[in-house]
């Protein structure tokens, strides 16, 4: 007589190579992403500047205005730091996606014209 409760734990080999399969495509997925933080601290003449952070399209900005230190996820890819003031013109800089430190940015004052 033959035993039914074989038959109800037998698992099928095809199945048993989809699930190889697809746990290497996860771990490739995965594999080399670096998603440690750090520490930049953006320093403006004259402080009091409003910042954003642009990456691959990915636009975020600071809360506060400079000096200030924000903490980013490091990965591949330039960020350009945009920092902005009343009475000033925008200046940008482009670091490094594993940039870590201090950069420091110049906003020149906006002309204006004199009337006579």
């Amino acid at each position: 007589m033959d035993n039914p409760s074989k038959d109800y734990f037998r698992f099928p080999r095809w199945s048993a190579a989809i699930l190889v399969v697809g746990l290497t495509v996860l771990t490739a997925c995965t594999h080399g992403r670096d998603w440690d933080t750090y520490g930049l601290e953006i320093v403006t003449d004259p402080p009091g500047a409003d910042c954003t952070f642009e990456r691959n399209g990915v636009k975020t900005e600071a809360h506060r205005p400079t000096p200030v230190e924000v903490v980013l996820t490091t990965g591949h890819g330039w960020i350009q730091i945009t920092c902005s003031r009343t009475g000033h013109n925008p200046a940008s800089r482009y670091v490094s996606g594993f940039f870590e430190g201090t950069v420091y940015l110049t906003l020149p004052p906006t002309t204006q014209a004199q009337t006579r």
